[in-house]
Parts: structure tokens; C-alpha cells; sequence
């Protein structure tokens, strides 16, 4: 049967909702065969009953070529004890039993709390922080750019845009820090006193994040609707292409270097060294094309006027004459 792609919007220390929305699907006929980022692939099936859980595991990597010796072990007690290895992500691993009652993957707690802590210090908090720290300098600059000429600042629809987008990726982000490192505070309480892992998901954080994304994404429309009416098309064209470019350069070289079996040290400095130097060439070439071949120009007509005004100055009724009598 066909394979589908699904979005996959969830926080990775959602563990329990991911688990139960997998076990849905399955009984909907698709079946987890592989996760990334965003888009998760399913096979379609007849439905089955399937029971997932998630767990974390700190060697893992997207620049593993294949699973580390200590995760190999991880996979086959697991098998043992009737959890099927499904697939990884980063430091995220599914398993999946079509056993009724399969036994409990992960019993003490307190151990599957700090493991997922570790995990997610390791790449979701890493990746949050940089972030903002991009975002903060670029938000720097802006206000930089708005003290020295407030009014083509403000007067700029694209200027004010983008400081809005700034401005609510940081509250974004630093929320999404804040809320993961309360729920960790609350189930390290609970777990100490001898309680489960708190549940780190509601509704409300749900339809926020969807709102969020909506925001952004009608906000970046706007920016590029604007841009394609009052910008050169070869402007837009290049600014278009960047980010594909980027990624495919970037997660190309991943899979190309795993399927060369290259360490995953070395796949990493590989490929974020060919990222950084596409990022370069790419800065030159737009410096190169735009002179060239004239780009900054919106189309080569003349501009033409919207109305006519008829310039003229009235007579001074006071002159030096009169004031002088000269």
C-alpha cells in the first residue's frame, strides 16, 4: 500500500500525546515507518491495535549512519521484551508491540525524567537558545536602524513587519523555554515524591501553538505579497531560493554522508562547513547579480506622474521698501 506524509507540529517532550495520536492512527490503518522534522511518513494498512511508546536516548543523532553499539543493545532488550523498534529522530525513539498488554518500557521515573532532560539540553534547549540569540542581534539592529531614522522606519510597512516577526519569535521561543523548564521543575517534584511524569501537553498549549503558526505564517505572506508588488523579481527570486538551497545542501550532505558511512562527528563538520560555505557563496553571488544584472530596478519605465499641481507664490505684501521707504 501507499505511503502518506503527515505534519507532525508537537514539541518532542510530548511524548505522551505523539504516543497516543500514533496509536489512533494505527487504528485508522497508518502505520509510523518514519519521523523527521515536520512530516512524519505512514504506511497505509488494514487498522491494527497497536501500542507505541516513546523514549529518549542520548547517543542518538541525525548524523548517526547507523545506530551506536549501545543503542543496538537499547533495541534488542526492548525486542525482548515485545516493543518492535520503529524508527528515530535525533535523540527520539519509537517503539511500537501489538502485544494486548505489553509490559511497561521505561519503570523508574525518576531515570526517564533526567534521560529526557539530558536529551532535550542536548538539542531542543541548544537550538532554542541560539535562536534567540540570532533573533535578539537581528532585533538589535533593527532598533538600531529605527533610532537613526525613525520616520522611514515607521513610515515602512516591510521595517515594521519584520520587527513584528522578530519581536514574537523571541516571546515565542523564550515561552516554549519557560514552559518546558516548568514542567520539568513540576515532574522532578512529582517524581521525588514518588508520583509519575507530569503530562506535558493541554489543548489550550495546542490551539496557542497552532495560533502562533498561523500568525507567522500570515505575517510572512503579507512580507512577500509586498515584496512581489514593490520589488524586482530577480530580488525575489533570489531570496525565494535561499532557504530550499540551504536545506537541501545541508540535509543533502547529512543522508549523502550517511550512506558513506561516515562518523557522526565527522558527517557534522562536514556538513555544517558545506552549509556555512553555500551561506558565503551564495551572499557573493547575490552581490555579484544584483549590479550586474539589474536587479534593483523594479522594470526599465520611465516614471510617470499621477497628477499635476500648478506651482506658484503669491505676491509678499510687505517689502523692504515698505518697511524702509526706499
Amino acid at each position: 500500500m501507499k505511503n502518506t506524509k503527515r505534519l507532525m507540529l508537537m514539541n518532542y517532550s510530548y511524548y505522551k500525546e505523539i504516543e497516543k495520536k500514533l496509536e489512533l492512527y494505527a487504528k485508522k490503518g497508518l502505520v509510523l515507518e518514519k519521523m523527521g522534522p515536520y512530516f512524519w511518513t505512514f504506511k497505509k494498512t488494514e487498522p491494527q491495535n497497536l501500542k507505541y511508546t516513546v523514549t529518549y536516548f542520548a547517543e542518538g543523532s541525525v548524523f548517526n549512519p547507523h545506530p551506536t553499539d549501545n543503542q543496538q543493545t537499547y533495541f534488542d532488550y526492548a525486542k525482548a521484551a515485545g516493543w518492535d523498534f520503529v524508527c528515530e529522530y535525533n535523540q527520539m525513539q519509537i517503539f511500537c508491540s501489538s502485544l494486548e498488554n505489553p509490559p511497561e518500557f521505561e519503570t523508574d521515573e525518576k531515570e526517564k525524567l533526567e534521560n529526557i532532560h539530558k536529551c532535550m539540553k542536548k538539542s531542543f534547549v541548544i537550538s532554542q537558545l541560539l535562536m534567540l540569540l540570532v533573533f535578539a542581534l537581528n532585533l538589535y539592529l533593527r532598533f538600531n536602524i529605527l533610532k537613526r531614522n525613525p520616520t522611514d522606519f515607521l513610515s515602512s510597512n516591510i521595517d515594521l513587519a519584520t520587527l513584528l516577526m522578530f519581536i514574537s519569535i523571541i516571546l515565542y521561543s523564550s515561552y516554549t523555554l519557560i514552559n518546558y523548564y516548568m514542567w520539568y521543575n513540576k515532574s522532578k517534584k512529582s517524581v521525588d515524591m514518588g508520583c509519575s511524569i507530569i503530562e506535558n501537553f493541554n489543548k489550550t498549549q495546542r490551539y496557542f501553538d497552532i495560533g502562533y503558526l498561523i500568525f507567522l505564517f500570515s505575517l510572512v505572506g503579507y512580507m512577500f505579497i509586498h515584496l512581489l508588488t514593490n520589488t524586482a523579481f530577480g530580488i525575489i527570486a533570489l531570496s525565494v531560493v535561499q532557504l530550499p538551497l540551504f536545506a537541501l545542501v545541508f540535509w543533502g550532505s547529512i543522508t549523502l554522508l550517511k550512506r558513506r558511512k561516515f562518523s557522526a562527528n565527522a558527517n557534522k563538520i562536514i556538513s555544517t562547513s558545506l552549509l556555512i560555505l553555500t551561506g558565503v557563496l551564495y551572499l557573493g553571488f547575490i552581490f555579484y547579480s544584483i549590479p550586474r544584472f539589474n536587479f534593483s530596478e523594479r522594470s526599465n519605465k520611465p516614471y510617470t506622474t499621477v497628477g499635476e499641481y500648478r506651482l506658484y507664490s503669491d505676491k509678499i505684501p510687505l517689502t523692504c521698501e515698505d518697511l524702509y521707504g526706499h
